[in-house]
């Protein structure tokens, strides 16, 4: 896999990582990877799509176990395709509900989702210990708790014959770029643990660039000096570096990275995004404003517009309803909404949307000169 991601940068693509924040938004990544012939990511956070014995997703009402039945029917579907499913943000918790467990409690849950996603068949498992709800971390114990993880896996996928590869990640993302001095302390550290735990070492590490995702715009300021340091120091130790937190990126912000040697980088809720203005629109087009007052209403009601909010009290009822509106996609209040529409409309034409930003970060491009 290590060889077939750089053949895919080499030939002036960028591997993207795209979550599927809906059917629609999952099935769009097979088929356009299918069209096009390149790699692509689809990477599942866990309150997105959970394990069956810990609950289930917001995406889709999905398990673990029913999404990998809708892998293998998108497989079958699109038999050319080259995608790589992932599981995003797995660790001590990035599920829900888990706020409130201690850390052991919060790490058992980790191990639990990541054997479930090992089982199913995904591909590589991000390995993300950064989270802090007990105040009590430091860099010993969160890369404790990285290696503690990177080992539970490596055994459960070897003791069922399964074959994982890793992503690693240390810092929560906060909108500055990382010190490349802590940043590489941290890497050499895992990898030294994987050499002498026998675990192939991970394929991407996550490096904190400046990236960070608020509303609907990409408002972290991009460090490109700082970021070519970091995906220097990846290369020397043979991993690639990745970029969380890369939506809304323009041609000129994208070739940043590119310029900086950032050549993966993973996107999800402007895809979320895409979608529910799609919704709004085709139910303009259709003469009936009443439905998307329905949906902007039911979505600024689950109150999962917050967290992406700047300032609560300075954002119009449509952008609360717009930024949050995947995560009702799945409710039965929504398929209410969508059955007065023509459904198989609706989703040819979101998927078309969708395809059309996905080739935005997918398709090739001269790699900028790094001096």
């Amino acid at each position: 896999m290590r060889q077939r991601i750089s053949d895919c940068i080499s030939s002036g693509r960028l591997m993207a990582g795209i979550g599927p924040m809906s059917p629609n938004s999952a099935e769009s990544i097979y088929q356009y990877s299918h069209a096009n012939g390149c790699l692509v990511e689809l990477i599942a956070s866990r309150r997105q799509i959970e394990c069956k014995k810990l609950g289930k997703g917001y995406v889709n009402n999905w398990t673990t176990e029913s999404f990998a039945d809708f892998i293998g029917k998108m497989k079958a579907k699109y038999p050319n395709n080259r995608v790589f499913v992932c599981r995003d943000h797995g660790g001590p918790w990035q599920g829900d509900g888990e706020a409130s467990l201690p850390f052991d409690g919060a790490m058992a849950r980790a191990k639990t989702s990541y054997e479930a996603d090992i089982l199913s068949g995904f591909d590589l498992l991000h390995i993300d210990p950064s989270l802090d709800l007990d105040k009590k971390s430091s860099l010993e114990r969160t890369l404790g708790a990285g290696t503690e993880l990177l080992l539970h896996c490596s055994e459960f996928a070897k003791s069922c014959g399964k074959k994982i590869n890793f992503e690693i990640g240390t810092e929560e993302n906060v909108g500055k770029a990382a010190s490349n001095d802590v940043f590489e302390e941290s890497l050499q550290k895992i990898i030294d643990f994987c050499s002498g735990s026998g675990i192939q070492k991970p394929l991407f590490v996550v490096g904190q660039t400046g990236s960070l995702v608020k509303e609907m715009r990409q408002v972290g300021n991009f460090d490109q000096p700082a970021s070519g340091e970091l995906a220097a120091c990846a290369r020397r130790y043979g991993v690639f570096l990745k970029e969380h937190n890369g939506d809304y990126l323009s041609e000129y912000q994208l070739c940043q990275r590119l310029a900086a040697g950032v050549m993966a980088i993973n996107v999800a809720p402007e895809f979320g995004v895409i979608e529910s203005r799609a919704f709004v629109d085709m139910c303009m087009e259709k003469g009936k404003a009443g439905l998307a007052a329905k949906f902007l209403q039911l979505s600024i009601e689950s109150g999962k517009w917050k967290k992406w909010v700047i300032d609560t009290s300075n954002i119009s009822d449509f952008d609360r309803g717009i930024v949050s509106g995947h995560y009702v996609f799945a409710t039965a209040e929504f398929a209410k909404i969508k059955a007065e529409l023509d459904a198989e409309e609706f989703d040819s034409n979101a998927r078309q949307r969708i395809l059309e930003r996905i080739d935005f970060y997918c398709r090739k491009r001269p790699i900028p000169s790094r001096k």
